[in-house]
């Protein structure tokens, strides 16, 4: 073993090793993505997971073919899954009942670096949801006493957004695209930014050019991070935005069952949060996923029942988009009515 580093997200503990000098790299990649819930004692382990750059002897059987999906093939039997990607990386994972171990192998840098930070957040993600604490894809952002998630489709400006507001120093972020909701509380979830590079050039935002994540059949992205300093505590929603491409950049009083519908995709279903399909789908834990997608439901519906809401028209233009949203807050702050008051759970 080359190294090892530990995180610790609301209560779950997971432990990464990287057993070779490649592996090694892709560990602190990891590390600078995850460094808001990186911890140096180590926590209760929930998982843990290792990273190689080389095939090993698989730790189980195969086991029988369970399903086909685009770019995989999942074998398994009982608690043990083992997932072969077409571009030659393979994963097993032991899901029983103790703490999880998975297995990450890859050649190459570029696609163990991807996998494993897919695989970190659906199985973080899903140990969430068993805490009550559920992902929704939007912006979750802090401004002038202002609350808001700001659900909009993926590559839609939700990271040209967050970067903006950056600039404000009234503003604070939860997440760029998945921060968690729980009792009509908002809560910080600031993992690393993706930005395609000339969207964070024509916006002016500096980057480190180390951090250049060049992917095989999507446009290269530079990542960023969130400033810890500049991450929200967590706040009651005081607001719900949903998005619709216009031809110009506007807000108005929302539909509720439009926002039924977007919300229910974007946290209901988890549409555009990482959701390992292969290491999700288990036959004999099916009443569990039934589980989660009521409780979810259960805990939008809870949400937007008692949380105004809004309708935002944006463009391409992500500057127009911003100034639109900013002038919008400023003039929500003179108009708030406050929340009764309650208490921050917990967690």
């Amino acid at each position: 073993m080359k190294s090892r580093s530990d995180f610790l997200f609301y209560g779950i503990g997971v432990r990464v090793f990287a057993h070779d000098s490649i592996s090694s790299i892709v560990e602190r990649r990891l590390t600078k993505d995850l460094s808001y819930f990186r911890v140096n004692d180590g926590p209760s382990i929930h998982s843990r997971v290792h990273l190689l750059s080389t095939h090993m002897t698989p730790p189980f059987a195969r086991g029988f073919h369970l399903f086909t999906a685009r770019n995989y093939k999942v074998y398994g039997f009982n608690a043990n899954r083992t997932v072969e990607y077409d571009d030659g990386t393979c994963v097993y994972a032991d899901l029983s009942n103790g703490i999880r171990e998975y297995w990450v192998c890859s050649p190459k840098s570029l696609l163990l670096y991807e996998v494993s930070y897919l695989l970190f957040q659906s199985l973080v993600g899903e140990a969430l949801d068993k805490k009550g604490l559920y992902r929704v894809h939007a912006l979750g952002l802090q401004y002038h006493d202002q609350t808001s998630l700001v659900i909009l489709p993926s590559g839609c400006g939700k990271s040209a957004l967050a970067n903006l507001f950056l600039k404000e120093t009234d503003a604070k972020i939860f997440s760029d695209e998945s921060p968690l909701v729980r009792n009509r509380y908002v809560y910080p979830y600031p993992v690393r930014m993706a930005l395609e590079k000339e969207v964070a050039n024509a916006l002016m935002i500096d980057f480190d050019p180390s951090r250049i994540f060049r992917r095989n059949q999507y446009k290269e992205k530079v990542l960023l991070d969130i400033p810890e300093d500049r991450v929200a505590s967590p706040q009651r929603v005081t607001q719900l935005i949903y998005g619709k491409p216009g031809q110009i950049s506007e807000i108005r009083k929302g539909l509720w069952y439009k926002l039924m519908v977007e919300m229910f995709k974007s946290m209901g279903l988890g549409l555009g949060t990482a959701q390992m399909a292969e290491f999700r789908i288990r036959i004999n834990d099916s009443l569990q996923l039934s589980r989660i997608l009521k409780q979810r439901t259960s805990a939008l519906l809870d949400l937007i029942q008692v949380t105004p809401n809004y309708e935002f028209s944006y463009t391409k233009n992500a500057l127009s988009n911003f100034k639109v949203l900013r002038k919008f807050f400023l003039s929500q702050e003179t108009k708030k009515a406050p929340f009764p008051k309650s208490q921050v759970e917990s967690i």
